[in-house]
C-alpha cells in the first residue's frame, strides 16, 4: 500500500510484464524503450504504452516505420526485419517450421524473442517454379496463400505464363 502510495506521489507508475509480453515506451512523443518481462517503474506524466503479446509474433504497430527510420539500434535489438525485392519471395521459419511466406516487394517484422527465425530467399528472377519439397512443405504448413498450385494431368501439359510471357512448359505430374 505504501508503494502505490509513494508512486502517486512520486508521479509515476509500476508495470509488471510476463515472459510472453512486450510493450513499446513513448515518453513525451518520443521512442524510450522496448521493455521485457519484469517490473518497470514509469512516470505517469507524458508516457505512453504501446502492449504487444509474443503470442502474434509479428510486430503490427502504427509506430513501426518510425521506430525503424528514428531508432535503428533498439528496433534491431527486439526485431527480426524481413524485406524481399521486387524478384523475391521469402519464406520466414520460426523454430523451424514455415511460419510466413513475403511476397515481393513487401516488408514484415517479427519480435525477435517470439522463437527462433529463419528466413529462405527464393528468386523469381531465375524461376517462378519451387522445388517440390518447398512446395510440398507450404501445402502442409497452409502457407498457399502466395502460391498458385496446378496439377497437371496425365497426358497433358501445362503452360506457364509470366505477365502474358510464356515462360516454361510444364509436364504431367508438376
Amino acid at each position: 500500500m505504501m508503494k502505490i502510495l509513494m508512486d502517486r506521489l512520486m508521479g509515476r507508475q509500476r508495470m509488471t510484464l510476463n515472459e510472453t509480453q512486450r510493450a513499446l515506451v513513448l515518453r513525451k512523443g518520443k521512442f524510450h524503450a522496448i521493455l521485457g518481462a519484469g517490473e518497470h517503474v514509469l512516470s505517469s506524466r507524458d508516457v505512453e504504452v504501446e502492449m504487444h503479446n509474443l503470442s502474434t509474433p509479428r510486430f503490427t504497430s502504427a509506430y513501426a516505420d518510425a521506430l525503424l527510420r528514428t531508432q535503428p539500434g533498439l528496433a534491431a535489438a527486439h526485431l527480426t526485419l524481413v524485406e524481399t525485392g521486387m524478384d523475391e519471395v521469402k519464406v520466414v521459419s520460426r523454430n523451424g517450421r514455415a511460419h510466413e511466406v513475403i511476397t515481393p516487394d513487401h516488408r514484415a517484422l517479427y519480435w525477435t524473442d517470439a522463437g527462433t527465425w529463419s528466413v529462405e530467399t527464393l528468386s523469381l528472377a531465375e524461376s517462378h517454379a519451387l522445388a517440390p519439397a518447398l512446395a510440398a512443405r507450404l501445402l502442409r504448413s497452409g502457407l498457399t496463400r502466395a502460391l498458385t498450385s496446378v496439377e497437371v494431368a496425365e497426358g497433358k501439359v501445362g503452360i506457364l505464363s509470366v505477365d502474358g510471357v510464356v515462360t516454361r512448359v510444364l509436364e504431367a505430374g508438376t
